[in-house]
């Protein structure tokens, strides 16, 4: 089973890109398998477009894009990371521990939040916490940056996107929160992956809401057959075009 670690690099600072390219590069170091995820102010939108195509790849010299002609939510495309870490820049909205990288103590009020567990960037020549959030400076010390992460970055919750199914009392994303700020742990987390389905050799990741209504209905079904009783239950199912 893999167990992802995801956080999020976020702040306004145009050196996100090269913090999270140093972030990477040490994690690989100490063993680390590593993931990076763009937000949409990354995104090439100058894909041409093939009306009819369900997909598009690119070929580069040296990389492969593979375009989709929709939006995948979150918790979809991170179905597609087998990594130890991955590492989100410019996702401001979800439920995993964050990074600021700001120049300034005004842009860290501006966005600083309960999810936040280190700050980097410019602003830290000027200072070494704000409040109890300690600011390192990524040139000078991303040993003791990522030795930080290793620390406070946890297994992703099951809901990236914040809801979740509720089954602790409270969303996904206020669990994230009292994670970091250690009034729970994420053992606290009662959600059960149940329910797990493949298609084609990938698993296709389910938050919790669509695992126990799967769950619910597969289960009054099969509890109509003679010879049903609880337990694992291995659903094989061919669907033909």
């Amino acid at each position: 089973m893999i167990f992802l670690k995801v956080f999020s690099i976020i702040g306004r600072v145009k050196g996100k890109n090269g913090l999270a390219g140093k972030i990477a590069k040490e994690l690989k170091l100490r063993g680390y398998t590593v993931g990076v995820l763009k937000g949409e102010n990354n995104f090439i939108s100058n894909y041409e477009k093939i009306e009819g195509a369900d997909m598009i790849a690119f070929l580069g010299r040296e990389s492969t894009a593979i375009s989709f002609p929709r939006k995948f939510s979150l918790n979809e495309i991170i179905g597609f990371y087998k990594q130890d870490f991955v590492i989100l820049e410019d996702v401001l909205a979800a439920a995993v521990p964050k990074l600021l990288c700001a120049e300034s103590e005004e842009e860290i009020a501006k966005v600083l939040d309960g999810t936040v567990f280190a700050i980097s960037g410019a602003v830290s020549l000027k200072m070494k916490r704000y409040g109890d959030v300690p600011v390192i400076n990524a040139e000078t010390n991303i040993g003791e940056l990522v030795d930080l992460i290793e620390e406070r970055v946890f297994e992703k919750l099951p809901d990236l996107e914040g809801k979740g199914c509720g089954s602790c009392g409270k969303s996904c994303g206020k669990m994230a929160e009292d994670i970091l700020k250690k009034r729970a742990s994420r053992e606290d987390c009662r959600a059960k992956n149940s329910v797990k389905v493949w298609i084609n050799g990938r698993e296709v990741p389910m938050v919790p809401f669509v695992q126990k209504t799967f769950e619910a209905v597969i289960t009054a079904f099969l509890s109509q057959l003679k010879g049903f009783e609880k337990g694992d239950i291995k659903i094989i199912m061919t669907v033909k075009e």
